[in-house]
């Protein structure tokens, strides 16, 4: 063993930096996208139903 002794508070500083370089690497690639579908023109009269179904979940006291 060597004579450095990691503490809890260092460990969960080190591991919270690692899940947002990971968090991050994810996401820059997708930045490039944003362009593209930006550009991308509507179909004039375009219309769309979109329908939620909330079956399931929290059911109980009416919510």
């Amino acid at each position: 063993m060597s004579g450095e002794s990691t503490s809890r508070r260092n460990f969960l500083r080190q591991l919270s930096c690692a899940l947002c370089a990971g968090g991050a690497s994810t996401l820059l690639p997708q930045l490039n996208l944003i362009s593209s579908a930006l550009a991308q023109t509507s179909v004039p009269g375009y219309k769309a139903l979109v329908c939620v179904y909330f079956a399931g979940g929290n059911d109980a006291w009416n919510f």
